[in-house]
């Protein structure tokens, strides 16, 4: 009977208090209507270009005898700026071409990478190997290590910034340069020979050696570099 009285006693006290009951099979109160979104046609963005990668490679060279004393060139070659009239000009083969010319930007940030060669030391002195990279800009860098008679070291100069260039400036040259000192060393980056894919599918291709270049947009600016009128 105490339960009886109680369920008594809250039905009661729900309609004396003048709120609604809604049962569940109700469902909630109904709400305005809204209009149904429209999909939005998709817009490509315009091709623009954020990094540039240029190749200068070189294929068909012979070992070649660095002489004791002597700084033997091994590589040299100008880069220019995006979007400069003479950019299809360069020695380097884009890797990462360069799209939606003229840019927002004009000024690029210069980044060398040259590929390791080994350097063999067959006489019976000890040589030390001097490598330099030579650019327009204030630094210069270098590298060097002894080579002990008859054994071999690898070269390797690893990612050097040079700098920037500018679409509407002059060329970035680079020159990388070998120097024996105590001995004569040959730098092997024999090239001559095909480089032996062995896949059936697809033909041997020839071998190849030098450096490639990174070029990263820095900013808006344009008056860093202008060719003087």
């Amino acid at each position: 009977m105490r339960g009886v009285f109680l369920s008594l006693l809250l039905v009661v006290a729900a309609s004396c208090g003048g709120s609604e009951l809604v049962s569940p099979a109700d469902g909630p109160a109904a709400t305005p209507s809204q209009p149904t979104p429209q999909p939005s046609t998709p817009v490509d963005p315009p091709a623009t270009t954020s990094t540039v990668v240029l190749s200068f490679l070189s294929s068909g060279v012979t070992d070649t005898t660095l002489f004791d004393g002597t700084e033997n060139l091994a590589q040299q070659f100008q880069v220019y700026a995006p979007c400069h009239p003479l950019f299809d000009t360069m020695s380097g083969v884009p890797v990462r071409p360069v799209l939606g010319c003229p840019l927002a930007y004009k000024v690029w940030e210069t980044e060398l990478d040259v590929a390791p060669a080994t350097v063999m030391n067959t006489s019976a002195n000890a040589a030390v190997l001097t490598a330099t990279v030579y650019s327009d800009n204030a630094y210069v860098y270098q590298t060097q290590q002894t080579i002990q008679p008859g054994s071999r070291a690898v070269v390797s100069m690893g990612s050097l910034q040079l700098g920037y260039v500018c679409s509407d400036g002059y060329p970035m040259p680079i020159t990388l340069s070998l120097r024996a000192t105590g001995a004569d060393l040959v730098l092997i980056r024999s090239t001559t020979d095909l480089a032996g894919v062995n896949a059936p599918k697809f033909p041997d291709y020839p071998k190849v050696w030098g450096s490639a270049v990174l070029l990263f947009p820095m900013d808006t600016a344009s008056g860093v570099c202008v060719i003087p009128s």
